[in-house]
């Protein structure tokens, strides 16, 4: 006996579903039968049987269906009509194909007994009316596998009946494939709506317990309290071995709280000691992909190991162990690497034997391979770093091409991007520090904070787009930017001057000369709103002088990468003080040369005197 399935729809004022249950052969009189029943439920759109109803029913048998769905084509060999045709108290009809009360509507055959049933491909239409208004809906069509007598003569000694059970003892069944794999084998078309369970099995109250799909498969779990394990749904192992009470054991329980897993660490289990969840690619041959395996003891996948995603942890070899990657391809290439948490599409990806680091995102840490104790987290944080250590990476592509540098802290989007080597910098707000590669011990601190930086090292800069003057030196400090109207500190500024950190110390050739050049102004600063007036020299100033005293190197003046002065005015002090120094010795000439003077004319008027009182004035 065949089984041939069809999932049909009418829609009236109802949806009118038709589940074929069973074609069975029917013996007219004593002589080859030429017929066969189709039974059916017309159940509505809720599921529910309709009872009582009127109906005709035309059934076909047809060569080629082309057009035949759509009601306007199809290769009729037979069409016959079916009138009152009345549903029972379970929504069942029953009609005969090929009934001599039927009907003929169409085909080519003269008579249902002279149907030629040798064709390799036919096909049983189907179409639907019911009263009042007996419209036509074509339900669909099912191919015939074998002739109809055909399958009765192969088939009928591999059934057996029992009272009201029907089986069979050998042999595999096939719903949808004439090759079933299994004792049960049921496959869709290409055409199959994925929206149509493929298999369903309902509870009591109509409601759908399990669903199978071309896409997956959908478990009702009751969440009403009070149903103990019955709420849920369980995966359950068998071992006769154990005693009496104890030989079933839950392997995995769904309840309307949680999903729980029974993981057995005896060690000699092997990888039966686990869990795993695969999928299916339906359009290669039969191949199962593990999407999650947590094992004491995986085969080939190192010890203590939790891999989640597809393809992760793949080419773990037995001596990886205690990692954890969550992601599709996450930690794939990880041979040896222990300790390692790689959560995010392809985090860790070409890990090979680094160890105990931490990637927490997109791509994070892509290209490590041997980088020890990094962490990064965000997209692409550190994803081309291959061998740096103790990195800290937060935010989305900071440290993006770090390869080798180590001890870096970059935080923020974009931070420490195309640091490549560079070693033990700071950096802390979004693009900073961005441009440095090679430099290191740096600190930049504010939103693109020392983003001009490339290979100097030692430099801080802290505020917004803060610059030291030369991105490729060293030993440089720089508060804030061009805006900065205002710079306070509660003490004095303390500044090094020990003489064990100088040399070449000489007198200074610069004084009251240099002074008496110097052009003092007063002025308004562009980005001050306030408009206070302001006073100093102007660096362009202080640079001609220096240039005509052939003093370009004197450290009054720097230029950044900008083109943009900058003054020291700390280095005047000692400028001024020598020039009030020279000013004082004139003055103290001046002083002796007027105190001589002072003297000489006292002499004269002393001797004036003498010589009027002579004069007898």
């Amino acid at each position: 006996m065949n089984l041939t399935v069809m999932k049909t729809s009418l829609t009236l004022l109802k949806f009118l579903s038709l589940c074929p249950l069973l074609c069975a052969l029917s013996s007219l009189e004593a002589q080859v039968p030429q017929g066969f029943n189709y039974q059916a439920i017309a159940r509505d759109g809720s599921g529910n049987p309709i009872t009582g109803a009127t109906l005709k029913v035309k059934l076909s048998v047809l060569s080629d269906t082309t057009g035949f769905h759509g009601g306007t084509g199809g290769t009729y060999i037979w069409e016959e009509e079916h009138t009152n045709v009345i549903t029972n108290s379970f929504g069942m009809f029953t009609v005969v194909l090929g009934s001599p009360t039927a009907t003929k509507v169409q085909g080519s055959a003269a008579s249902f007994s002279e149907i030629d049933w040798s064709p390799a491909n036919l096909f049983v239409g189907t179409k639907v009316a019911q009263s009042p208004a007996y419209v036509y809906k074509v339900l669909g069509s099912a191919k015939l596998w074998s002739v109809p007598y055909a399958i009765r003569s192969k088939d009928s000694e591999q059934w057996t009946a029992s009272g009201i059970n029907l089986y069979r003892s050998a042999g595999n069944v096939g719903i949808g494939t004439s090759s079933p794999g299994g004792r049960l084998s049921i496959q869709t078309s290409s055409l199959w709506d994925d929206n149509i369970p493929i298999f369903e099995v309902k509870n009591k109250l109509g409601v759908p317990v399990l669903a199978v799909y071309n896409n997956g498969v959908r478990i009702l779990v009751e969440d009403t309290d009070g149903k103990g394990v019955k709420g849920g749904f369980a995966i359950g192992g068998f071992d006769p071995t154990k005693g009496p009470g104890d030989e079933t054991v839950n392997l995995m329980m769904v309840s309307s709280d949680s999903i729980r897993f029974n993981i057995d660490n005896n060690p000699a289990k092997g990888v039966k000691g686990g869990f795993a969840i695969g999928s299916f690619d339906g359009s290669k041959s039969v191949n199962p992909y593990g999407f999650l395996n947590m094992t004491p003891l995986s085969s080939n996948k190192g010890q203590y190991n939790t891999f989640i995603g597809y393809e992760s942890g793949k080419k773990t070899l037995s001596s990886g162990n205690y990692n954890t990657f969550i992601g599709y391809k996450s930690g794939y290439n990880n041979t040896t690497g222990i300790m390692n948490v790689f959560v995010g599409h392809s985090s860790g990806y070409s890990n090979e034997d680094g160890e105990r680091n931490v990637f927490i995102g997109w791509n994070s840490g892509y290209s490590n391979k041997s980088g020890l104790q990094n962490v990064f987290i965000g997209e692409s944080a550190g994803r081309t770093n291959s061998a740096g250590a103790g990195n800290v990476f937060l935010g989305y592509i900071s440290g993006y091409s770090n390869s080798g540098g180590g001890q870096n802290v970059f935080i923020g989007y974009g931070s420490g991007y195309y640091n490549s080597t560079g070693n033990s910098n700071v950096c802390i707000g979004p693009n900073s520090g961005e441009n440095n590669t090679t430099g290191g011990n740096n600190v930049f601190i504010g939103r693109s904070a020392g983003s001009g930086n490339t290979s100097g090292l030692n430099n801080i800069a802290i505020g917004y787009n803060a610059q030291v003057p030369n991105g490729a030196t060293g030993n440089q400090i720089k508060l804030g930017n061009e805006f900065i109207t205002y710079f306070g500190v509660q003490v004095s500024l303390t500044v090094s001057s020990d003489a064990r950190w100088k040399n070449n110390i000489n007198n200074l050739d610069l004084g009251l000369d240099f002074v008496n050049g110097l052009k003092p102004v007063q002025y308004t600063r562009n980005n001050n709103p306030s408009g206070r007036l302001e006073f100093g020299f102007i660096a362009q100033d202080i640079e001609q002088m220096l240039s005509d005293n052939d003093k370009e190197k004197y450290g009054f003046l720097n230029k950044g990468t900008d083109g943009y002065l900058e003054l020291r005015y700390n280095d005047f002090i000692p400028v001024l003080t020598k020039a009030i120094q020279q000013q004082q010795e004139t003055i103290r000439s001046i002083l002796n040369e007027n105190a001589e003077l002072k003297s000489e004319l006292a002499e004269l008027k002393q001797r004036l005197g003498a010589l009027e009182a002579a004069a007898g004035r």
